[in-house]
C-alpha cells in the first residue's frame, strides 16, 4: 500500500516510539523491509487509515519507502477505534479482510455499513465507548471504567510505563535504549555510519600515505633487515618499491568491503575480492614472463600485477557500495570530524592491526630460534605454516561472517538472534577443526609432499605434524571467539586470545623447550599456548554474552 495514502485514525493517538527504537527498526527496514504487514482500514473514498503498525510506518517513511505491506479490512470507523482501544489491537480484527482486486475502490453504497454499527452500537450503553475513545495513550484492560481517565491522561512518561507494561509491542523501545552504550550497526543513526564511514575514509587515505613514504624511502633498509643475500636484497627493493608506494589500492579495496560487511553483504564483498584475485592470477604471467606483446618485469611485473588487480578490486567494491549499500555512504557535505568517531574506530579496529602484526613477528621470532637448531626445521615450519593458513581459511571466512550479524542484530535488539548465532558458530567451527585434524593426523607425508619433501623432512615433519594437528579444536575456537566478542563492540579479546597462542606463550615455551628437551619436543609448545588462548577466549567471549545480550 503507498505509505502517501494512509492516514492517521481519528481520535486515536498512538504512544510515541523512543528515538533509539525508531531508528534501530528504521535500520531495520531499510536492510530487510517490513517483515509483519500492518493492519488498515479502508475508507469510502478508497484510502486508508492506520489501525495497528504505526510504529512500523513512521519508520518506512524515515527509510524512504514509498510502499508498506498491510492487511486491509472492511470496518467502520467506530469498529476500528473499538478493536484498538478494546483489544489493544490484537486478534482478528473486525471486518472482511479485502483481496487485492477490492483494495483502493472508492465505495459509495457501502457506506451505509458504518451506520448500521453506528445503530447497533446505541442499543447498549454508548457513554463508555465514547470516554475509551478520548483516552489518548495505549489503554490497558483496567481503563474499562471512565473513571479512570485522569489516569490515562497522566505524563507521557507515564502513560508510556503503562502501556510497556501491558502491551508488547512497546516493550521494543525499552530493549533499544538499553543498547547506548553499544558501537554496533544496528543501533547508531545512518547519519552517524556516514559521518564514521567518512572519518574512516579519512584515515585509511592518512594511513596509506604514511605507508607510500615508508616505501619510497625506506624500501632498501627494509631490504637490509630482512636477508644478507644481495639477489634477494635487490629482488625485495623491486617489489616493495611499487607495492608499498601503491599500496592505496589496497586500503581502498578492504575499506569498501568492510562497509559492505556492516550492513550483513557478505556476498558483494566476496565478489569484490575474487574479482581483483582473479584479475592478479591472470596479469602475474603476462607482466613476468612477457606475453601477449608485454615486455618481462620479472619481479616488479609481480608487484605491478598486483597493484591492478587491488586497484580493480577496490573499485568493484566502490561500485558495489554505491548501488548496493542501502545505508552506509561517504558524504562530504555537512561533514563534520568529530575525535570520538576516531576513538570508536580504533577501539575496535586497533586489536585486528596487532594481530596481524603478531603473526608476522610470531614467524621472525619461531624462525629466529629455529635457525639456531636445524634448518630442516624453519623449513618444516614454514610449510605448517601455509597449510595451516589453508585450513584457516573457512574458519576466518566463517568469523568475519559472524561480525556483521552478531552487531547488527546486537545493536537493533534482536538478542534471540546473537544466541542463535552463538550456537551455530562455535559447533560449525568445531566441525571444521576436527576435519582438518584427521586429515593432518591421517595423511602428514601426503601433506608434506605437496611441497616436495626430502626424506629428512619426512621423518622431522610427519611426528611434528601430528603432535600440532592436535591443537587445531582450540586454535578455531579461540579464533571463533574472539571473532564473535568483536561482533558485540569488544576487539580485546580477539587480540588477547591471539597474542597468547601465537606469541607472549608460544615463543617462550618453544625456546624452553629446545633449549632443556630438544628440537623433537618443541612443538608441544602449541599445546600449552593453544589450550591457555582457548580456556582465556571462552571465558571472555561467554561473559560478553552473558554481559551485553542476555540481560537486555
Amino acid at each position: 500500500i503507498p505509505l502517501a495514502k494512509i492516514h492517521d485514525l481519528p481520535g486515536s493517538v498512538f504512544a510515541p516510539p523512543s528515538p533509539k527504537s525508531l531508528e534501530a527498526l528504521t535500520s531495520s527496514i531499510v536492510l530487510r523491509g517490513v517483515q509483519e504487514p500492518v493492519i488498515l482500514r479502508q475508507r469510502e473514498d478508497g484510502e486508508f487509515q492506520i489501525v495497528s503498525g504505526n510504529r512500523r510506518r513512521k519508520a518506512s517513511e524515515l527509510a524512504k519507502k514509498t510502499e508498506i505491506p498491510a492487511f486491509v479490512y472492511d470496518m467502520g470507523e467506530r469498529e476500528a477505534k473499538d478493536f484498538r482501544l478494546r483489544d489493544n489491537a490484537k486478534g482478528t480484527p473486525p471486518g472482511k479482510l479485502l483481496s487485492e482486486s477490492e483494495i483502493g475502490k472508492k465505495r459509495e453504497a457501502p457506506a451505509k455499513t458504518p451506520d448500521k454499527t453506528a445503530e447497533k452500537a446505541t442499543v447498549t450503553p454508548p457513554k463508555p465507548p465514547e470516554k475509551a475513545a478520548e483516552v489518548k495513550p495505549i489503554p490497558t484492560p483496567a481503563q474499562k471504567k471512565p473513571e479512570e481517565k485522569p489516569k490515562a491522561a497522566a505524563p507521557t512518561e507515564k502513560a508510556d510505563a503503562d502501556g510497556k507494561a501491558q502491551v508488547t509491542l512497546p516493550k521494543l523501545p525499552e530493549k533499544a535504549a538499553e543498547l547506548k552504550p553499544a558501537p554496533t550497526p544496528g543501533q547508531k543513526k545512518p547519519e552517524e555510519a556516514c559521518r564514521a564511514a567518512t572519518t574512516g575514509l579519512f584515515l585509511m587515505l592518512g594511513t596509506s600515505l604514511v605507508f607510500t613514504l615508508v616505501g619510497l624511502l625506506f624500501s632498501n633498509q627494509i631490504a637490509a633487515a630482512l636477508t644478507n643475500d644481495p639477489e634477494l636484497q635487490q629482488l625485495c627493493r623491486e617489489y616493495l618499491s611499487v607495492n608499498l608506494v601503491f599500496c592505496w589500492g589496497i586500503f581502498l579495496q578492504t575499506y569498501g568491503q568492510r562497509l559492505l560487511q556492516a550492513v550483513g553483504d557478505t556476498v558483494l564483498s566476496m565478489v569484490s575480492l575474487i574479482i581483483g584475485a582473479v584479475v592478479n592470477i591472470i596479469l602475474d604471467p603476462i607482466m613476468i614472463f612477457g606475453l601477449l606483446g608485454c615486455p618481462a618485469m620479472g619481479i616488479r611485473g609481480a608487484a605491478i600485477a598486483t597493484v591492478i588487480g587491488q586497484l580493480i578490486g577496490a573499485a568493484a567494491a566502490l561500485w558495489f557500495n554505491r548501488v548496493k549499500n542501502p545505508v552506509i555512504h561517504v558524504r562530504l557535505k555537512g561533514y563534520r570530524f568529530l575525535w570520538q568517531d576516531v576513538a570508536d574506530i580504533y577501539r575496535v579496529g586497533l586489536p585486528t592491526i596487532v594481530m596481524q602484526a603478531i603473526g608476522s613477528v610470531m614467524t621472525f621470532a619461531v624462525n629466529g630460534i629455529l635457525l639456531g637448531v636445524s634448518s630442516t626445521a624453519v623449513a618444516f615450519f614454514g610449510i605448517y605454516y601455509k597449510l595451516q593458513n589453508f585450513l584457516m581459511m573457512p574458519v576466518n571466512g566463517l568469523g568475519q561472517a559472524a561480525i556483521p550479524v552478531v552487531g547488527f542484530n546486537y545493536g537493533s535488539g534482536q538478542s534471540d538472534r546473537v544466541k542463535q548465532a552463538w550456537k551455530v558458530l562455535l559447533p560449525t567451527g568445531v566441525v571444521f577443526a576436527l576435519c582438518g585434524t584427521a586429515v593432518f593426523l591421517l595423511f602428514p607425508a601426503q601433506l608434506l609432499g605437496l611441497f616436495s619433501a626430502s626424506d629428512e623432512m619426512l621423518a622431522f615433519g610427519v611426528p611434528a605434524l601430528c603432535i600440532i594437528s592436535v591443537t587445531f579444536l582450540f586454535a578455531v575456537i579461540t579464533i571463533l571467539c574472539g571473532y564473535f566478542a568483536s561482533g558485540l563492540g569488544n576487539g580485546v579479546v580477539n587480540m588477547i586470545g591471539g597474542a597468547l597462542r601465537q606469541l607472549v606463550v608460544l615463543v617462550p615455551c618453544l625456546w624452553l623447550l629446545i633449549r632443556f628437551f630438544g628440537v623433537d619436543y618443541a612443538w608441544f609448545a602449541f599445546w600449552v599456548s593453544e589450550i591457555l588462548a582457548c580456556v582465556y577466549s571462552l571465558w571472555a567471549a561467554r561473559k560478553e554474552l552473558k554481559n551485553k545480550v542476555e540481560q537486555q
